[in-house]
């Protein structure tokens, strides 16, 4: 199904202009902004295209350059990967049947929940994805489900107190909500957002680079903090999550003041509000390269020809 969905899908035009093809870029950037008047999309297209000439003449290669002229991108797209890992995702969802016996619920229904626990994640990610995540944006997205996430981890961890070692029924339907409050948080605000957003703030050419870190320093986390899970919940039990909730709320503060809005902008505008150099069709951008400084962003408002 999906190498027959693939023969539907256009071509980069990014990636056709970084090859010479320009004229195919063209055409495709066509197919893909058809919401765009003749002019609006003659002149996006033409913006995209100097600033691939631009970027491709100062191409950079070593990580060590990487990390001096592009570090505030770099340093979100690998913090809002680590982020969702820090969050505990993977800690519940791993262990949400040692929650549910905790809580003592019979095998057949454990088996049951952690079906409707995946059914959930699944649905609400493809509906926030597919209504939300351009409609609404990335930060407000990233930001809401970042403050949603530590407040339910609070509850969760307080009706698991309250409720794991009782005869109330009702106590622990209340407990098993806050799972279910959490993947719906979780899936609906942060999964697909981070992963779009990494990659989006990044420059079309340091990509593959900085996400393989990003995606690194996600699964480094991810196994490190479930590999603890075990330990941490024989130890303090319900309390592992105070953990995820002070880190939540850390990269809450982190993602309120260093991470811009993207929604409904293009990769030069997105490299603007970075205070990257950002060029206009017809300029050369090679004023003021000379020295040290070459090809180093500066704070340089978007000119638009």
């Amino acid at each position: 199904m999906f190498f027959g969905l693939i023969t539907f899908m256009p071509n980069s035009p990014r990636h056709l202009i970084r090859n010479g093809k320009v004229e195919q870029a063209r055409d495709e950037f066509k197919r893909i902004r058809r919401d765009l008047r003749p002019d609006e999309m003659h002149r996006e297209f033409e913006i995209m295209a100097v600033q691939i000439e631009y970027e491709m003449e100062r191409e950079i290669t070593s990580y060590k350059e990487i990390f001096r002229l592009f570090r505030h991108r770099v340093l979100v797209s690998i913090a809002v990967q680590t982020m969702t890992s820090l969050t505990g995702v993977n800690v519940i969802q791993y262990y949400q049947t040692i929650l549910y016996k905790s809580l003592g619920i019979d095998s057949h229904t454990i088996l049951a929940l952690a079906a409707v626990y995946g059914t959930i994640a699944f649905l609400v990610n493809c509906l926030t994805t597919k209504y939300l995540t351009d409609q609404w944006g990335r930060r407000k997205m990233l930001l809401s489900g970042l403050a949603g996430i530590i407040v339910i981890e609070i509850y969760a961890a307080v009706m698991q107190r309250e409720f794991q070692n009782t005869d109330n029924q009702v106590g622990k339907g209340f407990a098993v909500l806050g799972i279910y409050l959490f993947v719906v948080a979780y899936y609906g605000m942060l999964n697909s957002t981070t992963w779009l957003y990494g990659a989006e703030v990044l420059p079309i050419s340091l990509r593959s680079k900085v996400m393989g870190l990003a995606a690194a320093s996600h699964f480094i986390v991810n196994v490190a903090i479930t590999e603890a899970g075990p330990s941490a919940f024989a130890n303090i039990g319900e309390n592992y999550y105070y953990v995820f909730v002070a880190c939540s709320a850390f990269f809450l503060v982190v993602a309120y003041f260093y991470f811009p809005e993207t929604k409904q902008k293009t990769l030069e505008e997105i490299a603007a509000s970075f205070g990257d150099k950002v060029v206009a069709p017809g300029e050369n951008g090679k004023d003021g390269d000379d020295g040290d400084d070459a090809g180093k962003p500066t704070s340089e408002r978007v000119e638009v020809a």
